[in-house]
């Protein structure tokens, strides 16, 4: 009797894991993104790699935009690494 009802709970996760999948998958297309959001906009990392560009360091930059010296190098890094890190 357990194993007639462990092999139907096992066949219930599956079709909810597939139907999960199926969910993430089709928000995907639709352009939702997911995880934490972003603490700083396109225009703001532009700046900041100006800034940077123009001698400012990385922790006078963090502190200025009141967030963390990993979040300021995030921003100075090439798009390629960052869309790679999300699984892009």
């Amino acid at each position: 009797m357990l194993t007639i009802m462990g092999g139907i709970a096992e066949f219930e996760r599956g079709l909810i894991r597939n139907r999960t999948d199926e969910g993430i998958d089709r928000a995907r297309k639709l352009g939702k993104r997911f995880g934490r959001p972003e603490r700083l906009d396109d225009g703001q990392k532009r700046k900041i790699a100006d800034f940077y560009a123009a001698g400012k360091t990385i922790p006078e930059l963090a502190a200025e935009y009141e967030c963390g010296v990993g979040t300021i190098w995030r921003a100075l890094q090439p798009e390629i690494h960052t869309a790679a890190r999300r699984g892009k």
